[in-house]
C-alpha cells in the first residue's frame, strides 16, 4: 500500500494529505541544526544572541502573535495570572519540535514564564544546539532539552514526565514537517465486531499523541502554514483520528488575509485547543 493510499484507511472524511517532501525527513533536520550548531560554535558565548538564530514562520510574524496571545490576560496561564507572593502554581510549558529552543526562550526572557519548560525533538543535533544556547542565557539555564520522538518514543516513561502532563503544549510547524514524511506505520483501529491493521502516515497519529500530552484541563496551542485552520480544526478535535481524547476550539489566533484567484486565505494559522478533564 502507498503512502498516499495507507493514510485514507484512518477515516474517509479526513482532510487532504499532504505531497512528502525532504522537510518532513529527519535526515534534513539533523543536517539542518548541525550546520547551525557549527555556526555558533564559531563564536565566543558572550557573542551568542538568540535573537539572530532562524526561527519559525517570521513572515507572518507568528512568534510574536503567539507570544501576545500567551501573556493576554484572557489566556488562563498567563504570567499576570501567577504574580509571586500567590498561590497559584506556574504553568509547565512543552515545546514539540523544539528546534534551536527559541520558543522557549522567548516565553521566559519576554514573555515572563517561570514554570518547568521542557523542548523535546527528534534531532539530536537540535537538542545540542538548544543546550548550547540555554547554557549562556540569564535565567534559562533551567529549561531542559530532551530527545524524543513523539510518534515511537512513550512520554510517560521519562524520568521529566509530570505525573498529568503538561499545562500548556506548543507545536510550531512539527505538525506540518511529520505531515510531509512518506514514513508509514501499523495502526489498529476497533468496531464493536472486530480490530483492523491498517498502514498509516505518521501525521495521523500525531494528533491523539500530542493531545496525550497535555494535562486535563489544559492547552495545546498549534501552527500551521500547511493546513487551513478548518482543516487543523478537524484533526485536532477527533474527526480525522478517532483520538480518544476530547478537545475543543478554545481561540484561533488572527493573521493578516489576502485574496488570490478569487480566494481568500492567509499565510499561517493558529489555532489554540483545550483538553477535556474528562472524556464523555
Amino acid at each position: 500500500m502507498s503512502p498516499e493510499n495507507a493514510s485514507t484507511a484512518i477515516s474517509s472524511d479526513c482532510p487532504g494529505h499532504l505531497q512528502p517532501s525532504e522537510l518532513g525527513t529527519k535526515q534534513y533536520w539533523d543536517h539542518y541544526y548541525e550546520e547551525e550548531f557549527a555556526a555558533i560554535r564559531d563564536e565566543g558565548a558572550e557573542d551568542r544572541d538568540i535573537g539572530r538564530l532562524s526561527t519559525w514562520f517570521e513572515d507572518v510574524n507568528a512568534p510574536q502573535r503567539v507570544l501576545n496571545f500567551l501573556i493576554s490576560s484572557e489566556f488562563p496561564f498567563a504570567p499576570c495570572h501567577f504574580l509571586a507572593g500567590t498561590a497559584n502554581e506556574a504553568p509547565s510549558i512543552l515545546d514539540l519540535g523544539t528546534g534551536n529552543g527559541q520558543t522557549l526562550f522567548q516565553l521566559r526572557l519576554q514573555g515572563g514564564f517561570r514554570g518547568q519548560m521542557t523542548g523535546l525533538d527528534y534531532s539530536k543535533a537540535s537538542i545540542q544546539l538548544a543546550q548550547e544556547l540555554g547554557k549562556n542565557q540569564q535565567d534559562c539555564q533551567d529549561i531542559r532539552f530532551e530527545v524524543m520522538d513523539i510518534i515511537s518514543d512513550e512520554p510517560k516513561e521519562q524520568e521529566w514526565w509530570p505525573e498529568d502532563g503538561f499545562d500548556l503544549v506548543l507545536d510550531k510547524g512539527t505538525f506540518d514537517a511529520i505531515s510531509l514524511s512518506e514514513d508509514v506505520v501499523e495502526s489498529s483501529t476497533s468496531n464493536l465486531s472486530q480490530t483492523h491493521q491498517a498502514s498509516v502516515r505518521l501525521h495521523t497519529l500525531y494528533p491523539s499523541r500530542a493531545l496525550s500530552m497535555v494535562k486535563p484541563g489544559g492547552f495545546l496551542l498549534v501552527t500551521s502554514c500547511n493546513w487551513t485552520q478548518e482543516e487543523l480544526i478537524h484533526w485536532f478535535t477527533g474527526g480525522a483520528t478517532g483520538s480518544s481524547h476530547s478537545a475543543s476550539v478554545w481561540k484561533c489566533i488572527e493573521y493578516p488575509k489576502f485574496k488570490f484567484g478569487g480566494q481568500e486565505g492567509q499565510g499561517a494559522c493558529t489555532v489554540c485547543f483545550r483538553k477535556a478533564l474528562s472524556f464523555e
